[in-house]
């Protein structure tokens, strides 16, 4: 309790003032009863954030002060009056002190440093004195400031600081560097903290939050400005009359600009706008009042602190009438100056003023003269004394222009007093004086008294405008202009632009040469500037102008549409163009007028630069007023169109065929397509979108042809590398055999033109006539085998599939017979393929032919079934026998050279006996070789052949014997021949295709590596689809990375190319893809940046850029061909780019080429690659040559800008996405980390992104590397995938715990990603806190209450969403929850449950001494007592609570001691203990505890105070319940934690 009385002196000394203070307080008289009755108590409202309830009493300490010396600056009756009120709390348990001072003294500076010393020492002076305070720390200073933004520069004020992350209980603050005190229950949240800032020097002062338990700052850039109080040194005029407005100027420092308010005794004094209020000035109009002294008071209202009250004006005034003596010398001083009733003069011979006003009392006459116009003392010296003469007077209630009057005086001598009249002077005329002295003379007839004014207008020079700026603006809106001149009156100027007002803004800094004012709108056209003084009425020159200008109007742009590419010029019309001050932006960039591009005020021609295709605005400005036109007019730039893809990609010559063509950025409806130049047609309706357009093509000669789409609108054209081949239909012209049996499979080979390699089918009477595989098609020859058919003649029509066209149908096959064989081995056996050549029904002899199986015999009726027959087969190609039994039970296949006879190698192997090689037979599937003999026992016997070896009397193994009249046979089944051309084979094996991934779209050339290719005879599909092979060994498959393109060729054993044209392109001939014949076709038109020069064969080849090559290609009047070194990219003699010295056959620049491999040498034809006009020239290279081209993109290498995701596991295959740019579409790799990225087919790769699957790789961070294969370029390596290994549990601690409550846990294990990881018991979040500390092989986090049972806890790396392994787990242990859990509120929570009483109970069960070894009951068991094991569990803290949690106390294990306690001390004993807070005390201090049993192992009696063992109401830990009994209704538990950091 504070004491009853006290009585303090002490004394201070600042700035030499020596200050002593008698101090009595008088506790037992308060004088104030409540807040409201003291103003400094008003500090304590609930809304500054005082945390306790209204004071109950305040009091009062009376002070007398002494200042010594008495400075000259004081004045000797200072008067000095400090209070100090104490404000007791309810509890009673602190003491506050809060001062107030007041002080008067005519010295402000020193007033204001005495002020300011008591106001910074205030707390420096209290805790001087701690004894009249019970409790020292509880001092406080509450400020009535809230939330400012600003503040003053003393005082302690309050803030609120928001914001987010804050750190509840765990946070400070700082201003400017010094602690910003948060208060006892100030309210802190996450979001929002309230404390009170000290004194600080004025400036701007950071304000930084730290939350302390991690020591980590908030931003800096949120700051309190510190504002000083503003000082008043001095007002002017400091005397005014009582009535109407007068204009006063304050000077002084620390005004706030802008935030700042005047008052006059309490009134308002109005900052007029235009003012020029600065930090040291004000000026204002102050109202009128009642006549006296008022103070002037500035206020700062930004921090609401007022200056200096003791600079006054005085009030002066009343109705004035004139009784002086003075001759207007202003040196009389009589009667009650303000009186209205009575005469009075106040002094005014020393007032500065220049011009005298003369009224009647009711202003309704009056006159204005300048003094010296007044004369007397005030005229020139010597001159001018009142007499009568003529006066200059400025203007008057009769004529406000300057003019002249006679005045008088009134004495008849120079040195009277004036007769001041209105007119010119009448001695009769009373009316019109306005002013004479000495009253008793005198008498006048105007009851409305009189008045003299003084005021002191300076002598203006009318003001001169000399420029403006800006000089030019729009006519719309309000426009701030800058007036440059001189004589500009501060404060009494008027501007006008026009005739109409320019305002000038609060602030705007006028000055005597410049004024800034906001010009209003008005129409086009020019208008004078004019600056007033209005003081004087004075107008500047007119001859200074401000043009307004029209904003400019677009309302076209031509063209409308653009390509993308290039600097395109525009023509813009519209009006009120600019000329000399316009620009132009298309989409935001400059579009540039050309020097001389002839701009008028409606038209503007302009370069627009490239863009991305879209629509852009076109936009005119007028530079001069910064105006801008409507965006509403817009140019859209298109995209030149690309096509990737036609449908059908081959056509028929003849007739009109509607072709579709896909790619992108075709413009709908402006678009128009040529294929080989010549129009196709896109008809009305015909569905054309962006990305595919329908026409239809016209017929053209057999070749290939570009499709080209250009865009109208732009004229851009597509490329051209896509295209339609046009073939010719196809003519049959004869077949063989023209006739054929009705029965079984026959080949025959159709002989004609035009028909289409590997895109050709065939017909029979309509029946399908199969192309076997390896029959060797040609574009004049086909093989394939015909069905059976009926009797009759059956057209032969080849169709070309790829274009649906058939050729002529007059060339037919007869077929001829009766009955079919039904049962035809030749169907089945070996893969069928036979054709039946020979045929004895069943219940017959052995063949009747004689031919030795030579297939020269014809007799009987092919195809019957049911007589003996036979077709010559000796010119009809095959490889192979069949012989077999009619019911194809018994069958044996033989190599015609293997059967012998005629088919036998020369001179060898006629039918004998001997062994013979069998492909396969009805007995063995696989090569085997079986003994034949012959029938006649001479080799040109016919054949006996036999199943298996030849056994003369075994009938039954027979195949085939001639001459039928010699044997009978037992086998009713018949017997048949068949043969086939099947070509000695092996199966085709591929091993693998490059490139393995391509575009989708276009034609791409692949290169398949396998082996057992038959050379000729052989196609490829890819998906099902034809896969076309090029003519012969094609060389553009393979050099240089392919692409090529065929266009010249000439095969083997034959003389140079045939061509004419120089390499123009030009000519065409022969038939384009035949491998033995000359042929060429077109490429002038078609786009290409290189040549091939290849030998057939492909040995020897030079690449060389199409300029290179020279001729038509060379640059404009160069390169012709001519002896001259020509750049060759590369070659079979070298794969770097050289030179090489080419020459021309005709020995003048215009001669064809003659290209070769090596410098030109006329006599060595071996290295000669290309020479035209084969008559001139042998050579001795059977191999050919070809010419090709091909059209090779300059591409820049890629650039990789990001991957996503930037980090990935190390297992699996990950797709990621690569963006950037430069990527060459189709034609692109990629690599992690030197190991390929798989780019799958479909997946949409662009030119600015990539989706690729990497593979697995070892952890670490592995470059991304983009190439474009086209070019071999790469990308940058410094974007980087991060391979992520697989986070690993462990072991976590505790193992155990309650279902109930929040348990922190610690989790042990490898590749933990810190700030990227997350954790899951049980599948629900457990939470990591703040500053928990994880590192990669240790997390901690608090885990959720749980149903009981076992829990996995799960590691997930979130940058790779990869989870660890879930073996490791967590077990629950418990039932009923205990629902009132204080682990989960006390001291921050992170409490785990260990030990557990119920109410109404006798203490724990437990016997371990705290020792966590028992374990008994049900865990988590609302009402039984029970513990869980915890003397493995990690664990820092012990908290032991009532089961209210009303009482509690925490102490760390080692305090509490026993098992825990240091090694040999600490045991349970009557001895102090460190505690880290309880519910009595929020700091750490030290109860003594005892134990029990009366001995150093006895069970702790862990006590909330000393321990008194009759007060059992501060028990909270006492085991073995069968001792003590309680008188606690609300049970006991006690709790551990993991504490990683101090709280």
């Amino acid at each position: 309790m504070p004491r009853q009385s006290y009585v303090n002196t002490t004394s201070f000394t600042v700035d030499a003032v020596s200050v002593s203070i008698d101090e009595t307080l008088d506790h037992s008289a308060p004088k104030f009863s409540s807040a409201s009755s003291m103003s400094a108590a008003t500090h304590y409202s609930p809304n500054s954030g005082w945390p306790v309830p209204p004071p109950t009493a305040f009091f009062m300490t009376n002070f007398t002060a002494k200042v010594e010396p008495v400075l000259s600056a004081f004045e000797a009756d200072l008067v000095t009056s400090i209070s100090r009120a104490f404000y007791i709390p309810e509890n009673e348990e602190g003491l506050v002190s809060l001062w107030s001072v007041r002080m008067a003294t005519v010295d402000d500076a020193t007033n204001a440093s005495l002020v300011g010393f008591i106001g910074q020492t205030l707390v420096d002076f209290v805790t001087a004195y701690p004894d009249i305070l019970d409790s020292p720390g509880s001092f406080n200073v509450v400020s009535q400031w809230e939330t400012p933004f600003s503040r003053d520069t003393a005082r302690i004020v309050t803030i609120v600081i928001t914001g987010s992350g804050f750190a509840i209980d765990n946070v400070s603050v700082t201003v400017g560097g010094d602690a910003c005190v948060i208060a006892v229950g100030a309210g802190t949240t996450t979001t929002q903290i309230t404390c009170t800032s000290a004194a600080k020097a004025a400036g701007t002062h950071a304000v930084v939050v730290t939350n302390t338990v991690t020591s980590g700052t908030s931003n800096s850039d949120v700051v309190v400005t510190y504002v000083a109080p503003p000082v008043v040194t001095s007002v002017s005029p400091s005397s005014r009359d009582i009535a109407g407005i007068v204009t006063i100027v304050i000077t002084g420092s620390e005004f706030a600009i802008g935030d700042v308010s005047v008052t006059v005794g309490g009134d308002a004094c109005v900052i007029a706008v235009g003012a020029g209020t600065t930090t040291t000035q004000i000026t204002c109009t102050s109202a009128a009042k009642a006549a006296g002294t008022h103070a002037v008071v500035v206020t700062n209202t930004v921090t609401s602190v007022a200056s200096n009250s003791d600079v006054v004006v005085t009030y002066v005034g009343g109705v004035v009438v004139t009784n002086a003596t003075d001759r207007l010398a202003g040196t009389d001083s009589y009667g009650t100056p303000g009186s209205a009733d009575s005469d009075w003069t106040i002094p005014f011979s020393s007032t500065p003023f220049t011009q005298f006003l003369f009224s009647r009392g009711d202003c309704a006459k009056w006159l204005v003269a300048d003094k010296e116009a007044v004369g007397g003392v005030w005229g020139p010296s010597g001159s001018d004394w009142y007499e009568s003469a003529l006066r200059n007077v400025a203007k008057s209630s009769n004529n406000d222009q300057p003019h002249q009057v006679v005045w008088n005086n009134r004495a008849a001598d120079p040195d009277g007093d004036p007769w001041i009249t209105l007119t010119d002077y009448d001695g009769e005329n009373y009316l019109t004086i306005i002013y004479v002295e000495d009253s008793n003379m005198y008498e006048w007839n105007d009851p409305s008294g009189a008045n003299v004014y003084i005021r002191n207008l300076p002598s203006v020079a009318p003001p001169v405008v000399t420029s403006v700026s800006p000089s030019s603006r729009d006519i719309a809106g309000i426009v701030t202009i800058v007036i440059t001149g001189s004589e500009f009156a501060i404060g009494d100027v008027s501007v006008t632009v026009g005739g109409d007002a320019c305002v000038i803004a609060v602030g705007a800094g006028t000055t005597t040469t410049q004024i800034t004012c906001t010009s209003p709108a008005k129409a086009a056209g020019t208008y004078a500037v004019v600056v007033t003084n209005t003081v004087t009425s004075d107008a500047s020159n007119s001859n200074v102008v401000v043009t307004y200008v029209a904003p400019p109007v677009v309302t076209s742009v031509s063209p409308s549409s653009r390509d993308i590419a290039g600097i395109v010029t525009i023509v813009i019309t519209g009006s009120e163009f600019a000329i000399g001050d316009v620009s132009v932006t298309v989409g935001g960039d400059a579009c540039v007028i050309a020097v001389g591009a002839g701009t008028t005020t409606t038209q503007i021609t302009c370069t627009s630069p490239a863009k991305a295709a879209g629509t852009y605005a076109v936009v005119v400005t007028n530079t001069v007023t910064s105006g801008a036109s409507n965006s509403n007019v817009v140019v859209t730039y298109v995209a030149p169109p690309v096509v990737t893809s036609v449908s059908p990609s081959s056509r028929d010559i003849a007739g009109i065929v509607t072709i579709v063509i896909t790619g992108s950025e075709f413009t709908i409806s402006d678009v128009s397509v040529t294929v080989g130049g010549d129009a196709c047609v896109i008809a009305v309706g015909a569905g054309t979108t962006t990305t595919q357009i329908t026409c239809t093509s016209p017929a053209k000669a057999a070749g290939t042809y570009a499709v080209v789409v250009t865009n109208t609108v732009t004229s851009d054209a597509s490329n051209s590398d896509v295209v339609v081949t046009y073939v010719a239909p196809p003519v049959v012209t004869s077949v063989s055999p023209s006739s054929r049996d009705i029965a079984g499979i026959v080949t025959i080979v159709i002989t004609g033109s035009e028909f289409a390699i590997g895109d050709v089918s065939v017909t029979v009477g309509g029946d399908a006539c199969v192309i076997a595989v390896g029959a060797g098609t040609t574009t004049t020859q086909i093989t394939c085998t015909s069905a059976a058919k009926a009797a009759g003649t059956h057209a032969v029509v080849v169709t070309n599939t790829v274009t649906s066209v058939a050729s002529n149908s007059d060339v037919v096959v007869t077929y001829v017979g009766g009955v079919v064989v039904t049962n035809d081995c030749g169907l089945a056996i070996d893969g069928g393929g036979w054709t039946l050549v020979r045929h004895i029904p069943d219940t017959h002899a052995w063949h009747p032919a004689t031919d030795r199986l030579a297939g020269t015999d014809s007799y009987g009726t092919p195809g019957s079934a049911d007589s003996d027959w036979t077709i010559p087969f000796s010119s009809t190609p095959f490889t192979q026998f069949l012989f077999s039994r009619g019911d194809c039970a018994k069958w044996l296949v033989a190599d015609k050279e293997a059967v012998g006879g005629v088919w036998g190698p020369s001179g060898s192997d006629w039918y004998e006996s001997a062994l013979r090689n069998v492909a396969k037979s009805s007995n063995n599937d696989q090569p085997h070789q079986v003994v034949w003999n012959n029938r006649a026992a001479d080799p040109d016997g016919d054949p006996w052949i036999t199943l298996t070896d030849y056994d003369g009397e075994n009938y039954l193994t027979i195949l085939y014997v001639e001459d039928s009249n010699m044997y009978e046979w037992n086998d009713p089944s018949g017997a048949n021949v068949y043969i086939r051309n099947l070509p000695s084979v092996a199966p085709p094996v591929v091993t693998s295709v490059s490139p393995s991934s391509r575009d989708i779209a276009g034609i791409v050339t692949i290169v398949i590596t396998g082996s057992e290719f038959a050379i000729g005879d052989v196609s490829v599909t890819v998906g099902g689809d034809a896969c076309v092979i090029a003519v012969g060994a094609d060389c553009g498959l393979a050099i240089d990375g392919g692409g090529w393109t065929l266009v010249r060729h000439i095969p083997d054993t034959h003389a140079w190319h045939p061509a004419t044209d120089r390499l123009a392109g030009t000519d065409s001939y022969g038939t384009p893809g035949s491998a033995d014949s000359d042929w060429t076709i077109p490429f002038s038109s078609t786009p290409f940046t290189q040549f091939l020069f290849s030998r057939g064969d492909c040995a020897k080849w030079l690449v060389a850029d199409k300029e290179a090559v020279g001729g038509v290609w060379g640059p404009s009047g160069s390169a012709w061909y001519e002896s001259a070194l020509r750049n060759v990219a590369k070659s079979s003699n070298n794969d770097q780019p050289h030179q090489v010295v080419w020459n021309s056959r005709a020995a003048d620049p215009d001669g064809d080429p003659w290209i070769t491999l090596t410098d030109y040498d006329g006599e060595n034809y071996l290295t000669i690659l290309y020479v035209e006009d084969s008559n001139m020239y042998e050579w001795n290279d059977p191999s050919g040559a070809n010419v090709y081209i091909r059209n090779l993109p300059s591409v820049a290498p890629p650039v990789v800008a990001s991957v996503s995701p930037s980090s990935r596991d190390i297992a699996g295959i990950v797709t990621i996405v690569i963006t950037g740019s430069e990527f060459a579409i189709g034609d692109v790799s990629v690599t992690v980390g030197g190991d390929a990225c798989v780019i799958a087919v479909g997946a949409g790769t662009t030119t600015t992104q990539i989706t690729c699957t990497s593979a697995a790789k070892a952890a670490g961070t592995h470059a991304v590397v983009v190439t474009n294969t086209v070019t071999s370029g790469a990308s940058n390596s410094d974007v980087v995938v991060t391979y992520v290994a697989p986070p690993v549990v462990a072991s976590v601690s505790p193992s155990s715990r309650d279902i109930a409550g929040i348990v922190t846990i610690v989790i042990t294990g490898s590749e933990f990603a810190i700030g990227d990881v997350s954790v899951t018991v049980g599948g629900d979040a457990c939470v990591i806190a703040v500053g928990a500390g994880t590192t990669t092989t240790q997390i901690t986090c608090t885990s959720a209450a749980k149903a009981a049972g076992t829990h996995a806890v799960v590691v997930t790396n979130t940058v790779t969403s990869v989870a660890s392994n879930s073996d490791v787990v967590v077990t629950y242990v418990g039932g009923v929850v205990v629902t009132n859990d204080c682990g989960l509120a006390i001291d921050g929570g992170g409490w785990t449950l260990v030990r557990h009483i119920p109410d109404t109970h006798a203490w724990h069960p437990a016997t371990d001494r705290l020792a966590g070894t028992d374990s008994y009951g049900t865990p988590g068991s609302a009402d039984s007592d029970w513990t869980i094991p915890f003397s493995s569990t990690p664990f820092t803290q012990f908290l032991f609570s009532r089961g209210d949690c009303a009482k509690w106390l925490v102490a760390d294990k080692e305090a509490v001691g026993g098992v825990w306690g240091i090694s040999g001390s600490a045991w349970y004993e009557l001895a102090l203990r460190n505690v880290a807070k309880s519910s009595n005390n929020d700091q750490p201090h030290q109860v003594v505890w005892n134990n029990r049993a009366a001995d150093p192992n006895g069970d702790p009696c862990i006590t909330l105070t000393d321990n008194d063992s009759e007060n059992f109401q501060t028990i909270l830990y006492v085991e073995d319940s069968n001792i003590y009994e309680w008188n606690d209704l609300s049970g006991a538990h006690v709790y551990i934690r993991f504490q990683t950091q101090p709280r």
